[in-house]
């Protein structure tokens, strides 16, 4: 199965995130596309319908942060002393 917003093959080792309409995606571009829109109840880029599925994709709230942490594009430069 691909993922519709890279179009790149989901393997089974990536996080997915599944939308309430059923359809698949990278939990990544699923991340990218709620930040972009600031909104968690974004529209299914297939079917339009409103995303009601807000569950995070671990129940360990550490792994979660993580994924957050590691796929968001925030500034890692180091400052002066």
């Amino acid at each position: 199965m691909d993922c519709s917003i890279c179009l790149s093959k989901i393997e089974p080792e990536h996080d997915v995130k599944i939308l309430s309409c059923s359809h698949r995606f990278h939990f990544k571009c699923y991340l990218e596309m709620v930040f972009r829109n600031k909104n968690f109840y974004i529209e299914c880029p297939l079917c339009r319908s409103i995303n009601t599925n807000i569950t995070k994709p671990f129940s360990d709230p550490f792994k979660n942060i993580k994924i957050l942490c590691k796929e968001s594009k925030r500034c890692r430069c180091r400052t002066r002393d």
